[in-house]
């Protein structure tokens, strides 16, 4: 019997530890074939490298056919949909991210989302794949691209059971354009860790820059760890460590047959 064909990006980059386990699960029921950005490419969102060339580069990991691409993880699934694998793929797999994308505000920013969305842009079955963190863990990953605390390590071991399972569920409810599943696991997932479907919060807007006196402005990232939100909210499930899966719809931006009725703008009156 014929294997599917799965492709894995990420964005954060080929020495990302949380990629491993991805490759390695989506390899017990599928062809995988791995392509990630060179170096990270976190926050990017679906951004395309327009002004410069990119390099794609072959290299030996995984045990799989890898390449890196010297862009955006919407590069890489494009090149890789396109130009490296031996045909369309049955299914796209983004991650593991290195934090969490759950919440509206981190979804449109997310590479991860990004890297699953062109594949399901594509009408090709498509998951994205997050694991909330300690803010310990969250720093020592990317700063040293190991994973030292045990009770992560054990929570990961435990999410890596779940991945075919998820896999072989998105490919049986089929492909539907603009459909990603984003998937966050929480900080230390339980062998009796509940699924809850949910939606994306909505957060309070808030500023993601400080500025100094001289006027120069840095990045600065914040959790909102103590804002309330909805039960069935993505955030607060994790928090309550259920793994979270909601069904995010790009297919449309606006109605496909708007009706005289609905004219917010009273464009009828420009006419």
């Amino acid at each position: 019997m014929t294997r599917p064909i799965a492709l894995v990006t990420n964005d954060d980059s080929i020495v990302s530890p949380l990629l491993t386990p991805l490759v390695e699960m989506a390899s017990t029921i599928c062809d995988v074939y791995v392509v990630v950005p060179a170096s990270e490419q976190s926050w990017i969102g679906r951004a395309f490298s327009r002004h410069h060339g990119i390099e794609v580069k072959r290299i030996d990991k995984f045990n799989v056919p890898t390449w890196t691409i010297s862009g955006t993880p919407s590069d890489c699934a494009n090149i890789g949909i396109h130009n490296l694998l031996p045909q369309k793929p049955d299914i796209v797999l983004s991650g593991i991210n290195i934090g969490y994308n759950a919440t509206s505000t981190f979804i449109y920013s997310s590479g991860t989302v990004a890297g699953a969305l062109e594949g399901a842009f594509h009408s090709i079955p498509s998951i994205a794949f997050s694991k909330l963190l300690p803010e310990a863990s969250y720093h020592s990953i990317t700063e040293s691209h190991r994973i030292e605390d045990s009770d992560v390590i054990a929570g990961i071991e435990i999410d890596r059971g779940y991945i075919p399972r998820l896999i072989e569920s998105a490919m049986e409810a089929g492909p539907c354009f603009g459909r990603v599943w984003n998937v966050n696991f929480p900080e230390f997932t339980h062998q009796d860790s509940p699924f809850r479907y949910t939606q994306p919060a909505a957060v309070k807007p808030f500023s993601f820059f400080k500025v100094d006196a001289d006027g120069h402005a840095s990045f600065h990232f914040s959790t909102r760890d103590k804002e309330d939100l909805p039960e069935d909210s993505d955030i607060a499930c994790i928090r309550r460590g259920a793994i979270s899966v909601s069904a995010l719809d790009f297919s449309h931006l606006s109605p496909a047959h708007p009706t005289d009725s609905s004219d917010p703008l009273n464009l009828h009156l420009l006419s």
